[in-house]
């Protein structure tokens, strides 16, 4: 699950089916700016306010590369967020500013979109 840009998040971590921490985390420890809006914008059928499926899937899927191959935007401090979790879970990073750090400069070396595409 993604957390929240907007809010602080409950983060829990686990070892053999236990909880073993439980605490909450801001993204501004990550040094991530509070996001105004929640998420990046999806797009709307014309004349009404269902969403097209397929649009929505396509704009997804670019948000999500642009963020793999490091452009500014939610999607990448949402990936940042994510990943800097499952470091410090793993124990990986000494902290959150330092998970942050690893995560962005795989994303600017390319290096994440590297393994994604094989």
């Amino acid at each position: 699950m993604v957390p929240n840009l907007q809010q602080t998040a409950r983060f829990s971590g686990y070892d053999g089916g236990c909880e073993v921490a439980g605490q909450r985390l801001s993204p501004d420890l990550f040094g991530i700016e509070v996001a105004s809006n929640r998420a990046t914008p999806l797009p709307v059928q014309a004349g009404n306010h269902l969403f097209d499926v397929d649009a929505m899937a396509t704009a997804a899927a670019r948000s999500g590369l642009a963020a793999l191959e490091g452009v500014p935007g939610l999607s990448r401090e949402s990936l940042v967020f994510t990943a800097s979790l499952v470091l410090l879970h793993l124990g990986r990073a000494t902290g959150s500013v330092d998970a942050a750090a690893q995560v962005r400069q795989v994303l600017d070396e390319g290096l994440a979109l590297a393994r994604f595409r094989g």
